[in-house]
């Protein structure tokens, strides 16, 4: 199983070779910060339909690319977060609080993330990364 610490994107080409296992840790991400389907489904681009097939036999789970960019997106976002803050309530409240700086626009986190396009994943994350590096 998927653990924070690891490197996010040698982790999800791993965890592609056993497209179950990255279903389920996408799963634990979206346990890990209470989100509804619908978030996590509009967070990696996985349709309705197809995530509760995946949900129902996690076996079938097929990525494409863009899916895979998303969620190691994600996968390093929550390493970050899980490092940073420590507790799930922690990080579920960070996400879900606006915030001051640029790249969030006075919207939340989650919000900026909300918005669909991959690059809006990758500015969380990288606004996340430098952070960690000043604490580091």
């Amino acid at each position: 199983m998927w653990e924070p610490g690891l490197n996010t994107f040698k982790t999800a080409h791993v965890l592609t070779s056993n497209y179950a296992d990255f279903f389920a840790c996408l799963l634990d991400i979206q346990e890990a910060w209470d989100l509804s389907d619908s978030n996590i489904q509009e967070l990696a681009r996985i349709s309705r339909s197809t995530f509760s097939r995946w949900k129902s036999d996690p076996v079938k789970a097929q990525w494409d690319k863009d899916q895979v960019e998303r969620v190691s997106y994600l996968f390093s976002i929550h390493r970050i977060l899980t490092h940073i803050l420590s507790e799930n309530e922690a990080v579920r409240h960070w996400l879900r609080q606006e915030q001051g700086d640029a790249v969030f626009g006075g919207a939340s986190p989650l919000y900026r993330m909300l918005c669909g396009q991959v690059g809006d994943l990758y500015e969380v994350n990288r606004w996340l990364q430098a952070r960690l590096d000043l604490m580091v």
